[in-house]
């Protein structure tokens, strides 16, 4: 008899997005090789989903207190009723760690969508997602796993001193994206004997592959394109500043900038205030199936992040054969070989990002080529959708390598 493969639950805050390719790939791999895979999200938000998928959201604190009450009475009475003992231990468990009084209650509350389930694993797709949660994987009996990706740990602990670490006592293993993002986690408490596997993201090749005709050119206009979240981590502001120096040098140059976000104005009025309104284009938010013409359309990918965890931008934008220039914020250091398959830069420095783009200008078109080549050859032999699939199976069937 064929033995049944474990059931793993995925914490998010919401159901991923179309452009989030990350959990999509991972949900839907697992999901084909025969896991089962229920998605428990914090918000209830209306991202379409596959219908095959087993999504739950968490019970919400919101709505006048007369009716709130009731509500979360009824919520852990019925908890209570259908699953009791995975009720009880973890309100021992809270109890023991001194969660005090109402807050203890609140937590079994907001955390009864996913104490009703017996899993395998509780893996939560960003270690923020784990706070309040502590003490879930252990009440039902699984074992718990979370992810590092950049902003939940390399920044917010910053804001939230000693908040992981109820976590780090109780976390079975840890999925990083990054050597340098298990460096961070240990400089904010993660203790040295905490297994860890490091499985980077992955992405369809084939969605980025080049039309046929042609790279575009660095001649006579320099083409350059950033797909970032306009926030400041994204170090937008350093790329106007480059933008601006090129321009003074006397260089043909027009930068595009794909997404949206709370820094939009901010950087709409630099661009007016630097007189770069002609050489820079916001396009707002694009669907994630248009991303591969504008890539074909321009001859450099630049991300001038200020901390990034990995950036899938820069995967595609090297299986696109674009000529690539990041940063050294964390992740991006791994995801660019320097000088093979693309450039490395210091962050914040926007004379080192114009010195590489008119560097490139001048550069023969046949070593450009290896750089294109090589970029793609690596993007497809490290950076696929099957290897991170395999990754993952091995994740939660095997213990990871310390060494990562």
């Amino acid at each position: 008899m064929r033995k049944a493969k474990p059931q793993i639950g995925l914490v998010l805050a919401k159901t991923p997005g179309y452009s989030e390719t990350f959990f999509n790939s991972k949900i839907h791999g697992l999901m084909e090789k025969g896991y089962t895979v229920k998605v428990f999200i914090n918000k209830k938000v209306y991202t379409p989903y596959p219908k095959n998928w087993i999504v739950q959201s968490q019970p919400q604190i919101q709505g006048p207190l007369i009716l709130l009450i009731p509500r979360i009475l009824l919520k852990i009475l019925g908890g209570f009723i259908l699953k009791p003992k995975n009720m009880v231990r973890f309100w021992r468990l809270e109890k023991k760690d001194q969660v005090r009084g109402i807050k203890r209650i609140l937590h079994l509350y907001s955390n009864s969508h996913i104490l009703m389930h017996n899993l395998a694993w509780l893996h939560f797709g960003f270690s923020t997602m784990t706070l309040g949660k502590e003490n879930v994987a252990k009440a039902i009996g699984a074992k718990m796993a979370i992810s590092l990706r950049g902003y939940d740990i390399s920044v917010y602990p910053l804001k939230h001193s000693g908040c992981y670490d109820r976590l780090w006592e109780k976390v079975d293993k840890v999925h990083t994206l990054s050597d340098d993002l298990i460096q961070i986690a240990r400089n904010f408490g993660m203790p040295s004997f905490v297994k860890w596997q490091k499985i980077p993201p992955a992405i369809c090749l084939t969605r980025f592959q080049n039309d046929g005709k042609g790279y575009a050119r660095l001649y006579p206009t320099i083409k350059i394109l950033s797909v970032a979240r306009l926030h400041w981590k994204k170090g937008l502001d350093y790329a106007l500043q480059a933008i601006q120096i090129l321009k003074e040098h006397g260089y043909s140059i027009h930068y595009t900038i794909i997404g949206e976000g709370e820094d939009w104005e901010k950087l709409n009025y630099a661009r007016y205030q630097m007189g770069l309104e002609k050489e820079i284009s916001f396009t707002g938010k694009i669907s994630h199936t248009k991303i591969p013409a504008y890539m074909h359309e321009h001859s450099i990918y630049l991300q001038p992040s200020v901390q990034e965890g990995f950036c899938n931008s820069v995967l595609e934008a090297q299986a696109a054969g674009m000529l690539c220039i990041v940063t050294n914020a964390e992740g991006l250091t791994e995801n660019i070989v320097d000088e093979k398959s693309g450039w490395i830069v210091p962050r914040r420095d926007p004379e080192a990002i114009a010195e590489k783009i008119m560097a490139l200008r001048s550069t023969p078109v046949e070593e450009l080529t290896q750089i294109r080549a090589a970029a793609i050859k690596r993007v497809a032999d490290a950076f696929s959708l099957t290897h991170q699939i395999e990754k993952f199976i091995a994740f939660y069937q095997t213990p990871a390598q310390q060494h990562g």
